[in-house]
């Protein structure tokens, strides 16, 4: 299976870069309990609107889906449009006139991974 959001290291990362992470889909909790000397660090992955205010909870952090990424990236940067593309192999998020003529492009394993180093150089560069 695929990651399906970023982690709480990327999204830290983020945060540190300006952006307002408060509108995230999912909400990781760790739940921190102790049995003796044990301590046991249990994560889960909640969507925000169902996420309960429970006393046990320790820490939380906002964490974000592709989907969200990709509504925070403009449709376009000085006319050069916003391109994605993908295969077997690699995925592809940049701007540019065109995949042959690209302005930044990102090529990862997995598209999560691209469009969030795409963020990243957008709020890096001040776009």
């Amino acid at each position: 299976m695929s990651k399906q959001v970023l982690s709480i290291e990327q999204m830290n990362h983020l945060q540190k870069l300006g952006l307002d992470t408060s509108n995230a889909s999912f909400v990781k909790i760790e739940y921190d309990e102790h049995d003796g000397e044990n301590r046991h660090l249990i994560s889960i992955l909640v969507e925000e609107n169902h996420y309960l205010n429970d006393d046990s909870i320790k820490d939380s952090v906002n964490v974000y889906t592709l989907q969200d990424i990709l509504d925070k990236l403009p449709p376009s940067i000085n006319w050069n449009p916003l391109i994605i593309v993908g295969n077997s192999v690699m995925y592809s998020a940049g701007y540019g006139e065109g995949y042959d003529h690209p302005m930044k492009i990102f090529k990862e394993k997995s598209l999560l991974e691209s469009a969030y180093n795409m963020l990243c150089w957008l709020y890096e560069n001040d776009y």
